[in-house]
């Protein structure tokens, strides 16, 4: 017979509620059978038991003993039987499964008042086996079931000694070595025994109810925080995938938008919205809404309301308005902040307000607001103040990010002013240094001749210094390349390629073009595509000495993407300069003593139109034997091929 649950079962229940209301016997109940596993037992167990007592000398009627143990299987194979039968119904009807424990029980209560009578009454040793069904009871009933169960434990065992007693039945004591262990005669004992034994089973109720009470408060509590575990590591996954799509984002409208949708499915609020601070320095003002009313906030009558609660997060303290889930006050005095009439009409009954910090700092407020069927709870506070904190860095990001290029297009801008204001004068001084030097306006000595050509150089590097700087900045212009346009890449290659090929001669150098004619185009800026092969065959043919070797070549990389791959065999660059070859006005050392002059602006203007582009640019250099650059960029989509710019 089963006679205790193992305790530890306790610490699996956790995961077994799914609401508070479940109570602890409906768990029990559900898993019923496990009186049925542990039952399989109890007849080997009873027939070595009356094996072991005869093998010690003790005598008594082990027959109907055995009889017990063989009535225990086939009831419970009918049980197990009759359980899998139900199954299905057991599953879903709790009552059904209650029954068929209570039913268990039962039988073995009756099975055991058998035993008792057979082994000497209320003398018998399994006498206190009884106790343990009262503890079962406690465990899988309502409380007083266990005092049903002490109950039935102590009637049937007086009513056992009483029959027993009067002759109704007659008795069966237990004999060692001769003599007989019985009580028949001895009613005083006999009422005794039944005293205390009554009192044992009365007083094993009252503890085992008291202890399943606390356990079941436990489980349920156990419960309760495993179940909002699981919901806060839910937001928190959410919350993550939300992060990386602000992330991704650079504009602050388009981080503000992203915010509060994300948020709206992670937490299921009615409303989000997100204040930030004025400039000024004045309050605050609404900056994205979403689930409410688009002229939210816009109210001065509930800007007020609002605004004391506004202040106190924006002093870094998360606040609710309104009461919590379950009754608990919002704040820890037991005081509950009113809700502002204003909110009223919206249906709204509850609200966070929870600071948005960057490096301890409050940038503006983050708003979440519920119904009234659906009230905040304590851990949805923290968890708005972790998105609060999370959010303020997303929008500190995209401001910075603004704030960059609004610098970069000033830069840009500045650039573009001084190269046009520069170009002009520049150009007038070469025709009039050329013209002195051509004698039009009378002779020149040697020396005068050497220095104004000295002069001629040095005006011809300001021009091109110049002319780099406008392609430059053209290349970081925030203008998209139009979708409809297509280059021909291998025909700029080719073309840039013969543009260059006398200076190679002249070296000599030998130069290699390998540039399939039917080849996919690229969506591309078909000027900006030229300054950027021209650009990388210059530096190639300028830092490759005499007898050496440059080759550009165009191919197809996938399916979607041309490579164009530009290598030499020339000097190389030191591999402690090659993290500072892409900025801007850069050069080599060993670049620097081959030619004294340059601008050090190719590669990053190479770099620019290449991610202007959407591509991207790869430098593999080894000093003193040579330099590939490979330059990746998308292939036209097919609408585009028909508008190819000729190059």
């Amino acid at each position: 017979m089963p006679s205790a649950f193992p305790v530890l079962r306790f610490a699996r229940l956790g995961r077994q509620f799914q609401s508070k209301g479940e109570s602890l016997g409906q768990l029990w109940g559900q898993r019923s059978t496990w009186q049925v596993r542990l039952r399989w037992a109890v007849p080997p167990t009873i027939l070595a038991c009356v094996a072991a007592a005869l093998h010690f000398g003790y005598r008594f009627e082990w027959r109907p003993v055995a009889g017990v143990a063989l009535t225990i299987l086939a009831y419970n194979a009918l049980i197990a039987f009759a359980s899998a039968l139900i199954r299905p119904v057991r599953r879903k009807r709790y009552a059904v499964d209650v029954a068929l424990a209570f039913v268990q029980v039962c039988l073995d209560y009756m099975a055991l008042l058998t035993m008792l009578h057979f082994t000497g009454g209320v003398a018998s040793p399994l006498l206190f086996f009884l106790v343990f069904h009262v503890i079962f009871a406690a465990m899988l009933f309502r409380p007083v079931v266990a005092y049903i169960f002490a109950a039935a434990a102590a009637a049937g065992t007086s009513l056992l000694a009483l029959v027993e007693f009067a002759n109704l039945l007659p008795s069966h004591p237990v004999w060692y070595a001769g003599k007989t262990l019985t009580l028949a005669n001895r009613p005083g004992h006999i009422l005794a025994v039944l005293v205390f034994f009554s009192g044992a089973v009365f007083i094993t109720a009252a503890v085992s109810n008291m202890i399943v009470a606390r356990l079941r408060e436990g489980v349920v509590a156990l419960a309760d925080a495993n179940r909002r575990a699981n919901l806060l590591n839910d937001k928190l996954a959410s919350l993550y995938v939300m992060v990386e799509a602000v992330s991704a984002q650079k504009v602050l409208d388009r981080v503000l938008k992203t915010v509060v949708e994300e948020l709206s499915k992670v937490t299921e609020v009615a409303g989000l919205t997100v204040a930030l601070s004025k400039e000024d320095g004045s309050g605050l003002s609404y900056a994205a809404v979403h689930g409410l009313a688009a002229h939210f906030g816009q109210d001065p009558a509930l800007a007020r309301s609002l605004s004391a609660f506004s202040d106190r997060a924006m002093r870094g303290e998360a606040v609710v308005v309104g009461k919590l889930a379950d009754g608990v006050d919002a704040e820890p005095n037991g005081t509950s902040l009113r809700l502002p009439d204003e909110l009223a009409p919206t249906g709204i009954r509850s609200v966070i307000l929870a600071p948005l910090t960057v490096g301890g700092r409050s940038i503006g407020v983050l708003g979440a607001y519920r119904r009234a069927a659906d009230p905040f709870r304590e851990e949805d506070i923290d968890f708005f103040r972790l998105a609060g904190e999370l959010v303020g860095i997303a929008i500190d990001d995209a401001r910075q990010a603004e704030a960059i290029e609004r610098l970069m297009q000033e830069r840009t801008r500045l650039m573009l002013q001084v190269g046009h204001n520069l170009r002009a004068p520049l150009s007038a001084a070469s025709t009039m240094l050329e013209t002195i030097v051509g004698s039009y306006l009378g002779s020149v000595s040697p020396k005068q001749a050497e220095y104004l050509q000295r002069i001629g150089r040095r005006l011809d590097s300001m021009q091109r210094t110049i002319a780099e700087m406008l392609a430059l900045a053209r290349a970081q212009r925030a203008e998209p390349i139009p979708a409809n346009s297509a280059v021909a890449l291998s025909e700029v290659v080719s073309e840039v390629a013969s543009l260059f090929r006398p200076e190679a001669e002249r070296k000599p150098l030998e130069l290699r073009v390998e540039c399939p004619p039917d080849l996919p185009s690229v969506r591309g800026d078909a000027e900006l595509l030229n300054q950027l092969v021209e650009n990388l065959l210059s530096n190639s043919i300028k830092y490759t000495p005499a007898g050496g070797t440059v080759t550009v070549s165009v191919a197809l990389s996938g399916s979607e993407e041309l490579t164009l791959d530009v290598s030499d065999t020339g000097i190389g660059i030191p591999p402690a300069e090659q993290d500072r070859l892409f900025t801007e006005f850069f050069r080599a050392s060993n670049a620097r003593r081959m030619q004294e002059l340059g601008t050090g602006l190719g590669l990053p203007i190479v770099k620019r139109i290449a991610e202007r582009h959407g591509g991207t640019v790869q430098l593999h250099s080894e000093l003193d034997k040579g330099t590939r650059v490979l330059v990746t960029l998308p292939v036209a989509r097919p609408e585009t091929a028909e508008n190819t710019q000729p190059s």
